[in-house]
């Protein structure tokens, strides 16, 4: 009986030390009417982000991407590039995604861990948090932050 229960507790003390590999990420979700989403990985993760309007994907080369849509320009610059007149979606796969999406039915939705900003018409969601709303004023640049992560 000693010895079961010395191997029993063994057991549970060995596994509080390994970290659980079903730790589910950390999300963020997103939607807007119109607006501007501003977001930045801390590290890797995925991110996916759709609308109508301007998009722009820095530090692409820590990135697998995957564009869907229509654009007027496509503007090539130093690790990214701009897209106008964009209609369509993204998905970024990797280490140090930084997105900006500007225009109208956006959404965004992402695990891993970052930083990102809002601003207009739509709400946000870290985990399983409460939905904020974004500042609607965009002539003071006003911005709603958020952090998700460790």
């Amino acid at each position: 009986m000693k010895l079961a229960m010395r191997l029993a507790v063994a057991l549970l003390l060995g596994a509080a030390l390994v970290p659980s590999a079903a730790a589910a990420p950390h999300t963020l979700q997103a939607k807007g009417a119109h607006g501007w989403i501003k977001f930045r990985a801390s590290g890797s993760g995925s991110v996916r982000a759709s609308g109508k309007g301007s998009l722009t994907i820095q530090n692409a080369s820590g990135l697998q991407i995957k564009v869907e849509g229509t654009w007027g320009e496509m503007q090539k610059h130093p690790d990214g590039v701009t897209y106008t007149h964009f209609e369509g979606s993204v998905e970024c796969i990797g280490i140090g995604a930084d997105i900006e999406i500007r225009g109208w039915n956006l959404e965004l939705s992402a695990k891993g861990n970052g930083k990102a900003r809002f601003q207009g018409e739509g709400t946000t969601r870290v985990d399983d948090g409460p939905e904020q709303a974004w500042p609607g004023d965009m002539t003071h640049q006003k911005w709603l932050k958020v952090s998700f992560g460790d």
